[in-house]
């Protein structure tokens, strides 16, 4: 029995590394030369948060850190800012996902906008702070709205392409989370 739940775990982990290292190598890869108007979300925070808020125990800090710093190096980002940012970030959204459990979408994706509004502020304030220069407001919203936007795309993806579900009651007993 014990060895079952490890080896759901250990696949769900391995799911979330695959589709993450995906999402990595499709945010490298020139889709066209032409400028957009709208930036690409950033599908691989939507896709932590919605494996955050569905199965936490497939997504521990160390592979979000390990994620989130391969994506800082290959996108030429400040190494460690928001790596740093997005496991403080995934650490809180650790500690509500039982209050999430039984609630309609609409209000988890009201709590993913205001969790990914306060750890794109803290990089913007931590980048102003020391100096560096940021990319315009206006752009940074539109790359907020674009995400949010994007979000529950993810959460349908996730739901229907992998079988990644909300922990029933009896599964959070059976796995040691929080009721």
């Amino acid at each position: 029995m014990a060895d079952g739940l490890v080896a759901q775990v250990w696949s769900g982990r391995l799911i979330y590394f695959l589709c993450a290292g995906f999402l990595l190598f499709l945010s490298l890869v020139p889709l066209g030369f032409t400028p957009r108007f709208l930036p690409r979300p950033d599908l691989l925070l939507g896709l932590t948060f919605a494996f955050m808020l569905r199965r936490p125990d497939f997504t521990p800090f160390w592979l979000i850190a390990i994620i989130f710093l391969l994506s800082d190096i290959l996108l030429a980002q400040p190494v460690g800012l928001w790596t740093a940012i997005m496991v403080v970030t995934a650490e809180f959204v650790r500690t509500q996902e039982y209050r999430f459990r039984e609630l309609a979408f609409p209000l988890e994706w009201l709590f993913v906008t205001g969790t990914i509004f306060l750890a794109l502020l803290a990089n913007r304030i931590i980048l102003s702070m020391s100096m560096v220069p940021v990319a315009g407001f206006g752009s940074v919203m539109l790359h907020f709205i674009v995400t949010v936007i994007a979000y529950p795309v993810v959460v349908f993806l996730c739901f229907f392409l992998l079988r990644i579900r909300k922990i029933t009651p009896d599964e959070a007993i059976r796995y040691g989370h929080r009721l």
